[in-house]
């Protein structure tokens, strides 16, 4: 059996931040080593922990966010990262992997999702899920 995925939950609203704690600490493949509330402590956690994954809330990254996202990848280069929101154009899951998100998905479909996608975050980072129901978004295909 392999390692679990390291984790590093960023999230800005303590609700958001317990929810998806509580989801990634229910699955064994995965492995919870940090939260962070703010863009600040996500850059010290990623900088000092190495996770394989980041979880980011949308929210974290406040308006504009996705133009945050390559300051993060930079950081951390190693990391994956997977963006989670509410945002439910077609073409936001594209634009999220344009600005360096391995997958994007829905908050509301999360507790179904966000195990087997941040495997394929992992695993093959071209991966991105769909910003709406029903499969890949044809933008992102490998």
């Amino acid at each position: 059996m392999l390692a679990p995925i390291t984790v590093l939950i960023a999230a800005g609203h303590d609700r958001a931040r317990a929810a998806l704690e509580g989801l990634v600490e229910s699955e064994p493949t995965l492995e919870h080593v940090a939260s962070a509330l703010d863009l600040a402590s996500s850059i010290r956690a990623l900088r000092a922990l190495h996770p394989e994954l980041a979880v980011i809330d949308q929210a974290l990254l406040g308006h504009g966010g996705l133009d945050r996202l390559p300051l993060l990848a930079a950081v951390a280069p190693m990391t994956a990262f997977l963006m989670l929101g509410v945002e439910t154009h077609p073409g936001f899951a594209a634009r999220a992997r344009r600005a360096g998100a391995a997958g994007y998905i829905l908050l509301e479909e999360a507790a179904e999702r966000l195990a087997p996608a941040a495997r394929e975050a992992v695993l093959r980072p071209a991966w991105t899920a769909s910003a709406t129901r029903g499969g890949a978004d044809p933008e992102s295909a490998p």
